[in-house]
Formats: structure tokens, C-alpha cells, sequence
């Protein structure tokens, strides 16, 4: 299966993002003593990401004898959900007091996308994820 086919690119950039958010990491500071600093949880989000863009980067191309050939539709699609999200961020420091209602928006899209019960999962486990990591990593 080639490299680049519309299959792969969601994948690919999940890795992608993962090493940008690793690199990125490697700029904090650390502790002394070997106490885990403020590079712990990007870096923990990072490999979290790899895992997950091989695993989907796997189910991909396990999935299917043939290959998709390169859609520029689906790049489009991608470009516009990563570029949606883009403008959020930019816009959401100067809306005051709309953010909250901007983020709401965002979150009911992505559970609509996704289904109430995956949002429920995967909000779950990652309040789960955070509460164990800030009480037996760093004792808060």
C-alpha cells in the first residue's frame, strides 16, 4: 500500500503531531533531583499520540486488500478541520466571556461526530488518566 494514500493521512499526521508536541517539550525546564518537571504531561501526550497514530495508521492498511488512491477531497477535509480549529484558538482570546459559549459549540460538534458514548469513555478515562498521574506522580 503506498505511503501517501487517503487511508494513511490521518495516521500520519496523529504522528506527526506527536513528535511536534515531543520536540516542543524538550524547551521546558527540568527539576532537580529527577523529580518529573513541566515536560512530563506533553510527553506523555506525545507517546500517547504515537500509540495512537500507529494503531490507526495500522487498522488502516490491515483493513483493506486495495488501496485508496490520493483523494485531494479528503486532504481538503483535513485542512478544514485542523484550519476550524486553527481560527478557535486565534479568535477565542479575544472573545471575552464567549469562549465559554465557543467551546461548548466545540465540544457538542465533536460528540456529535464522535457519539455520546465514546465522549463519555474517552472524557472518563482521561479525567481518570489526569487525577492518577497528579496524585501518585507528583503527590498533589
Amino acid at each position: 500500500m503506498p505511503v501517501l494514500s487517503a487511508r494513511n493521512i490521518p495516521g500520519l499526521a496523529i504522528i506527526l503531531l506527536a513528535g511536534l508536541v515531543w520536540i516542543s517539550s524538550r524547551q521546558f525546564p527540568t527539576l532537580p533531583e529527577g523529580y518529573p518537571g513541566p515536560a512530563l504531561f506533553p510527553r506523555v501526550i506525545a507517546v500517547l499520540l504515537l500509540l495512537a497514530g500507529a494503531r490507526f495508521l495500522g487498522q488502516r492498511t490491515a483493513g483493506s486488500a486495495s488501496s485508496d488512491p490520493f483523494s485531494w477531497t479528503s486532504l481538503a477535509r483535513l485542512g478544514g478541520g485542523l484550519g476550524a480549529i486553527g481560527v478557535f484558538l486565534l479568535v477565542l482570546p479575544q472573545a471575552g466571556a464567549g469562549w465559554a459559549a465557543g467551546g461548548a459549540c466545540l465540544i457538542m460538534a465533536a460528540i456529535q461526530r464522535i457519539g455520546w458514548k465514546q465522549a463519555l469513555v474517552a472524557s472518563t478515562v482521561t479525567g481518570l488518566v489526569a487525577h492518577l498521574m497528579f496524585t501518585s506522580l507528583l503527590g498533589l
